[in-house]
């Protein structure tokens, strides 16, 4: 199975490095393996990740709505009606 994980991966290792590898693998899957067998970890993310997608919009950086115009104007002292 390990030499299907590196053929796949395109990992050409020497002959000599394999029983290494294959040495540290054991312990690399039972510690991955760990990770999801707590049941409050399962489909999380098991390290922080970074998004390039801008965060979603606020509401308090949301421009006035036609309905606050007014209630702005009047703290404003400014008249609504524009007149």
């Amino acid at each position: 199975m390990l030499d299907a994980l590196l053929r796949a991966a395109s990992v050409m290792p020497a002959p000599d490095e394999l029983p290494a590898i294959w040495a540290f693998y054991r312990y690399y899957r039972a510690g991955a393996d760990l990770l999801y067998a707590v049941d409050g970890a399962r489909y999380e993310t098991p390290a922080t990740t970074f998004s390039a997608a801008p965060p979603p919009p606020r509401w308090e950086d949301a421009p006035l709505h036609a309905s606050s115009y007014a209630e702005a104007a009047g703290d404003r002292g400014v008249a609504a009606s524009g007149g």
